[in-house]
């Protein structure tokens, strides 16, 4: 649920190191996802990424618009698993589904839109 990836990625937050704004920190793990190469959100297998995956797989539920758009992407590399996808590859797919209004105006998209910007995942803005 949204609500349980946001208290682990506040969690996971708290508990890693921190770096000035602008830079990245060191924690020993090559795998950080990196949005628009400023924010670093945490490892891959972290709470970060289980809520890009968690926000696609809604969106597939929830708009026959999205999930076709999904397969089309996916389709090119033949994996339609969103956890078997790289991060920048997710959020190539987000960033495109939410600059549409249609999408921005839906209501199960509400809690998944705030958790991602609370995240740093930067996002087309809403109308």
């Amino acid at each position: 649920s949204v609500p349980a990836l946001l208290a682990a990625l506040r969690l996971q937050r708290a508990s890693a190191p921190q770096a000035p704004r602008g830079e990245t920190c060191d924690s020993g793990d090559d795998d950080v996802i990196s949005v628009q190469g400023s924010e670093v959100l945490g490892p891959t297998g972290s709470a970060s990424m289980d809520l890009l995956v968690a926000t696609i797989r809604q969106g597939q539920r929830s708009d026959r618009h999205w999930n076709l758009a999904w397969h089309r992407k996916a389709g090119v590399v033949g994996r339609f698993d969103p956890a078997l996808h790289g991060p920048d590859f997710l959020l190539t797919f987000l960033r495109t589904q939410l600059a549409r209004p249609r999408v921005q105006a839906a209501r199960w998209l509400r809690p998944f839109r705030d958790a991602l910007e609370e995240i740093g995942a930067r996002l087309p803005a809403s109308r």
